[in-house]
């Protein structure tokens, strides 16, 4: 319900209608639904892991399973949601934390490899139909052809991070705003320049989604398994694939580095996350 407002009190920044305008007042909602997908998963996968292993069969018969269709059907609907509105990148993170948590409650690598294959055909098809996300696959591509347009951004982003090293240069002492928009995408690169490769911001994350895969493994309810494993990906998918589109590994999807980047929404639901997390370490400690 929350996406599809987006459609009716839309706000477009940087390509995508992802935020809700409300007078002066704008939430990007998909960060809070994405909260609300993993809860859902988590409790419906507890009651579904048996028709999961046999839904390809039931697929071929044409004898759907009531509960795995309305997975399916709502996880469809918001993901067309997502691309209704380009956000693209958020739309990534829901459909790899979908895979994420199949493959936890299954332990089946097949439905990671089937959904890898929808992802590049659904791939393929968003850069035929959207400009936006043609022009960063461009960029991403070789940025030097357009170092003046769309290109642009990343090689400062290189140049900052190959300036910082790995001690980077100080404090103070970088050129941050060289950098459009360096206060959401590219926060990574201008903690490089500063801070370098050394900063602990890398060491930092590897620490939280380590921390999160040991707070599941220490979990002897099936639930909380699937509910910690997904929240855990959420923060692992999110800094992945920032910090890929960064350092030119994967093109720029929009999302945010959480708890660094600029934007309301996005701290406050990872807030919200890592409240999640810390009540569920405490039973597991108990």
């Amino acid at each position: 319900m929350s996406l599809a407002l987006n459609i009716f009190l839309v706000v477009e920044q940087g390509g995508a209608q992802s935020w809700l305008g409300i007078g002066f007042i704008y939430v990007q909602t998909s960060e809070f639904v994405k909260l609300l997908l993993v809860l859902f998963l988590a409790a419906f996968f507890l009651k579904i892991i048996v028709c999961l292993m046999q839904v390809l069969k039931y697929l071929l018969v044409y004898n759907y399973q009531d509960r795995v269709n309305v997975v399916l059907l709502l996880l469809g609907i918001a993901l067309i949601l997502l691309i209704f509105q380009k956000d693209l990148g958020t739309a990534l993170v829901y459909f790899c934390t979908f895979l994420i948590i199949i493959y936890v409650a299954t332990a089946r690598i097949f439905y990671v490899i089937f959904g890898g294959a929808i992802f590049l055909i659904s791939s393929f098809v968003c850069y035929c139909v959207f400009g936006h996300v043609q022009a960063r696959v461009d960029s991403w591509i070789n940025p030097w052809l357009h170092f003046k347009t769309k290109g642009y951004q990343i090689i400062q982003s290189f140049f900052a991070i190959a300036s910082g090293g790995f001690w980077g240069v100080g404090l103070g002492q970088g050129s941050p705003w060289l950098i459009p928009a360096v206060h959401t995408d590219f926060i990574f690169a201008a903690i490089c320049e500063e801070m370098g490769l050394a900063g602990g911001i890398l060491f930092l994350f590897i620490l939280f989604i380590c921390r999160g895969i040991k707070i599941a493994l220490s979990m002897s309810d099936e639930f909380l398994i699937l509910l910690t494993a997904g929240l855990t990906a959420l923060i692992a998918l999110q800094v992945f694939i920032i910090i890929a589109g960064v350092i030119k590994l994967l093109p720029l999807t929009g999302i945010v580095l959480p708890y660094v980047s600029y934007g309301g929404s996005a701290l406050l639901a990872n807030f919200i996350l890592l409240g999640l997390l810390l009540n569920i370490s405490h039973l597991s400690s108990r």
